[in-house]
C-alpha cells in the first residue's frame, strides 16, 4: 500500500519523542557513521514502523531488560529513552520489540492500531 496515508490516533508530543529516542538510539550505536532506516507499512489495522541501524546490536541476554529505566549499554546516557518509548507505545495501545537487522545491527518494531476510516 505504498504512498497510502497511514493514521494512528495518537499524541503527537509524546509519539514524536518515542521516535525520535529511537533514532537517536540508532544513531549513537554507529557512532554517528552509519545509515538509520526507517519504514512505515500496515496490515490488518496495525501500522508497523521499523527503526533498523547497522550497529553491534541487542545481545540477546538484554533485549528484555533495555526497557527497564536506568538501563542503558552506552558509556554515557541515563537508561530512560527506551523506557520512554516502551511506554509511550503501550499507552497509544501499541507494542515494541528489538530484533536482529538481517545483516547486523539492530531492528525496533513499533506497532500501533490504525484508526479506522470511520473515525475520520
Amino acid at each position: 500500500m505504498s504512498g497510502e496515508a497511514v493514521l494512528v490516533n495518537a499524541h503527537y508530543d509524546a509519539l514524536e519523542r518515542a521516535f525520535r529516542n529511537l533514532v537517536v538510539n540508532a544513531v549513537e550505536a554507529q557512532d554517528g557513521r552509519g545509515r538509520v532506516d526507517i519504514s512505515v507499512s500496515h496490515a490488518d489495522g496495525v501500522a508497523q514502523v521499523l527503526v533498523e541501524d547497522r550497529g553491534p546490536g541487542v545481545p540477546t541476554e538484554l533485549r528484555s531488560e533495555i526497557w527497564n529505566p536506568d538501563v542503558t549499554t552506552k558509556h554515557r546516557g541515563t537508561g530512560l529513552g527506551l523506557a520512554i518509548v516502551r511506554q509511550t507505545v503501550a499507552h497509544h495501545g501499541g507494542t515494541v520489540a528489538v530484533h536482529d537487522r538481517a545483516g547486523g545491527g539492530a531492528s525496533f518494531e513499533v506497532r500501533l492500531p490504525v484508526e479506522s476510516a470511520d473515525a475520520s
